[in-house]
């Protein structure tokens, strides 16, 4: 077990990655719409109110979103400098943000 998985379970969460089947974000007009790892439009009132929660931006690209609300990783979406963003779930840590950044 890597150090990233062992931290995620003792946080009681999944340690995953984007290589993990997820949720897709499309575009229809304005709005989005949102399809599963089997193509099918995501219509679970739960799954769709934790990925509004996320607050993921309009203008991130490329939006994957994990499947099971206990990952570590909720989301990752690309920038309109075409870098990653990720979106991890809110937990405390007590290293200091040199060490969180590094």
């Amino acid at each position: 077990m890597t150090e990233e998985q062992s931290e995620a379970r003792r946080a009681g969460l999944i340690h995953v990655s984007d290589d993990a089947s997820g949720i897709e974000r499309r575009r229809a007009g304005k709005r989005f719409f949102y399809r599963d790892a089997d193509g099918h439009r995501v219509t679970y009132a739960e799954t769709r109110a934790r990925i509004r929660q996320l607050l993921i931006p309009p203008a991130y690209k490329g939006v994957w979103i994990f499947a099971n609300p206990r990952g570590q990783l909720q989301a990752i979406g690309w920038d309109a400098r075409t870098k990653a963003v990720s979106l991890a779930t809110r937990r405390r840590f007590a290293a200091s943000p040199a060490s969180i950044r590094a």
